[in-house]
C-alpha cells in the first residue's frame, strides 16, 4: 500500500507540465550558446524547452519526439515560432551528416534501450566541435540505484536503465566523447538531476 501510493505521488510529480516548465528553466539557465546556434531537441516532448529558447531570442530550433500526442501539443504551443518539429526516433533521424552545433537529450536516457545507438546518431548528427548535453537522473549509490530500479518507478514511467553519473561518462568516452561540463541542477527522488556537456573526440567518419 505505502509503495503504490509513493508511485502514484512520483507519477504525478513526474508527468506535471509545471515540473517539466521548471527543468527546462534550470537547463536554459545553465546554457552558454549563441542565440543562432543550429540545436536540436531530441526530445522535445511538449516543447517545454524550446519555448524557453525561442522566448530569449534562440533561432535555428529544431525539436523531435517519438511520442505523437506530446509532439502535437508541441506543435500547437510553438505554432508561430517556426521551430521545425518532427516526429522521429533519435536512434535513427533523417537529418543530414553535421546539422546541428548543439544537441539537449533531456530526461531521455533512462528511457533509451539501445544507448550506443543513441550515441552513434548524436555523433553522425554534431558539427565538428559541436556539443551533446545529457540531463538525466543519477543514482547516488548502490542502494539507491538498487530501489529506484526494483521499486522507484511508477508503473506507467517507461524506463531502460539509470545510470550512475560515472558509468555514463565511461560509457561516452568509449563511444568516442569527452567530458566537458558537469552541473547538478537539483537532487530528486530519482535521483541527482544533472547536466552533462561532452564534445567530440574526433570528427564523425564520413
Amino acid at each position: 500500500m505505502l509503495l503504490k501510493s509513493f508511485k502514484r505521488i512520483l507519477s504525478s510529480l513526474l508527468n506535471t507540465k509545471k515540473y517539466r516548465t521548471n527543468i527546462a528553466r534550470s537547463i536554459y539557465a545553465n546554457l552558454d550558446i549563441p542565440k543562432d546556434t543550429q540545436l536540436l531537441d531530441t526530445s522535445c516532448g511538449e516543447g517545454e524547452l524550446l519555448n524557453i529558447l525561442f522566448e530569449n531570442g534562440h533561432s535555428n530550433l529544431y525539436g523531435i519526439d517519438v511520442a505523437e500526442d506530446s509532439l502535437s501539443k508541441a506543435s500547437f504551443a510553438l505554432q508561430d515560432s517556426g521551430i521545425n518539429l518532427s516526429n522521429q526516433s533519435v536512434l535513427d533521424t533523417n537529418f543530414e551528416i553535421g546539422k546541428f552545433e548543439v544537441l539537449i537529450s533531456s530526461l531521455t536516457l533512462h528511457h533509451i534501450d539501445e544507448p550506443g545507438t543513441f550515441l552513434k546518431e548524436c555523433a553522425r548528427l554534431l558539427a565538428t566541435n559541436g556539443n551533446l548535453i545529457i540531463v538525466d537522473y543519477f543514482t547516488i549509490n548502490p542502494i539507491h540505484r538498487y530501489f529506484i530500479n526494483k521499486f522507484g518507478c511508477p508503473e506507467d514511467y517507461y524506463f531502460d536503465h539509470f545510470y550512475t553519473r560515472d558509468e555514463l561518462v565511461t560509457f561516452a568516452n568509449d563511444h568516442g566523447y569527452e567530458l566537458s561540463r558537469s552541473i547538478r541542477l537539483k537532487t530528486t527522488l530519482l535521483g541527482s538531476l544533472e547536466l552533462l556537456q561532452f564534445s567530440r573526440r574526433a570528427r564523425y567518419a564520413r
